[in-house]
């Protein structure tokens, strides 16, 4: 009888416990979450690009906001002009801490979720929101947004600015997956992923995490040789090009 009410207590003990973590869990989920179907992006030799996949979940109403952006480094923007009919580069602007890549996708068109603009400029919502202020203010208002705006088209030329949003495709009631495209110029670095729920104005949910993007193999040892040992990859290269050289001349005096 003892040992049959000792097993009873047990029995009753575990599924209490059971039912304090299923309940922790649940209270421990998150609304609006996602996931990388890769943690890392590997660029390898013969790299043409790749598809970066991200899975979430939804379970509120709202605008759903995802981008891909990063790493975050110094541009540089001149502007030539004609001087005694020669053109060269006259003017110049720098810019910090601007996204050497960024896309971004919705599931709203345009930006009427989210009118505040300073919010949206602080999270870098939007394409427009990557119109930085530069370093020193050398140049008025109208010059400046000319500046901003060439750099921004140069980097659409690159394949590393979007030209519109990109789509939150929902594959189920509060399921929903991104596609973004990475180029096969994308430098390595690390990335950040961040993801926005929003309701009526106002941001109420926000998830981020970082991936990786960067070389592997020969061409990952390559580089690291070249960046750390700069003056002798300098030298193997004129040795390889004068090597190359030699053997194409002789070649053609034996042909």
């Amino acid at each position: 009888m003892n040992r049959q009410c000792s097993i009873t207590c047990f029995l009753l003990a575990l599924f209490g416990a059971c039912l304090c973590m299923i309940s922790e869990a649940r209270a421990a989920k998150s609304p609006f979450t996602f996931a990388l179907a890769d943690d890392a992006v590997r660029i390898t030799t013969g790299f043409t690009g790749a598809d970066l996949i991200i899975f979430g979940t939804v379970e509120e109403e709202g605008t759903v906001i995802m981008q891909l952006e990063g790493p975050y480094r110094t541009a540089m923007v001149r502007r030539k002009e004609s001087v005694f009919g020669a053109w060269m580069n006259r003017a110049w602007l720098r810019f910090d801490d601007l996204p050497v890549y960024y896309d971004f996708a919705s599931s709203a068109e345009g930006n009427e979720f989210l009118p505040d603009m300073e919010t949206r400029q602080e999270l870098h919502i939007g394409l427009d929101t990557l119109k930085h202020p530069p370093r020193k203010k050398r140049y008025d208002e109208k010059t400046v947004e000319l500046f901003q705006n060439a750099l921004i088209r140069n980097k659409q030329k690159l394949g590393l600015y979007p030209l519109e949003a990109k789509e939150v495709a929902f594959l189920d009631e509060g399921f929903f997956k991104v596609k973004f495209e990475v180029p096969a110029n994308v430098p390595s670095g690390e990335y950040k992923v961040k993801g926005f729920l929003v309701r009526d104005g106002e941001i109420i949910h926000q998830h981020s995490v970082g991936v990786h993007i960067g070389l592997e193999g020969f061409s990952s040892q390559l580089y690291v040789f070249s960046r750390n040992y700069g003056f002798f990859y300098g030298l193997v290269c004129v040795f390889l090009a004068v090597l190359a050289g030699w053997l194409s001349n002789a070649l053609v005096r034996r042909s």
